[in-house]
């Protein structure tokens, strides 16, 4: 979060806790605070759902690799 000067104690608590939440490292009472805390905070509610869908693309990466002839195909290509 940037320019923490004007962000509440309270939102820079629960920050650290959705970093950590985003590791499967958070205790019961930690994401007990997380849900309270987004209810009324709608800066943190966006931080949280942005932190989702980060773990959610690291989690299930939908890559694809070249088979070898493609790749081959893919220099010719690129050659001048």
């Amino acid at each position: 979060m940037k320019n923490e000067e004007n962000i509440p104690r309270s939102c820079l608590k629960v920050g650290h806790y959705i970093d950590k939440n985003q590791y499967n490292e958070t205790s019961f009472w930690e994401r007990l605070r997380i849900q309270l805390h987004i209810i009324n905070c709608q800066r943190c509610k966006q931080y949280n759902k942005i932190n989702e869908k980060l773990t959610n693309l690291l989690k299930k990466p939908k890559l694809s690799a070249l088979e070898k002839d493609e790749k081959e195909e893919l220099k010719n290509r690129l050659k001048f």
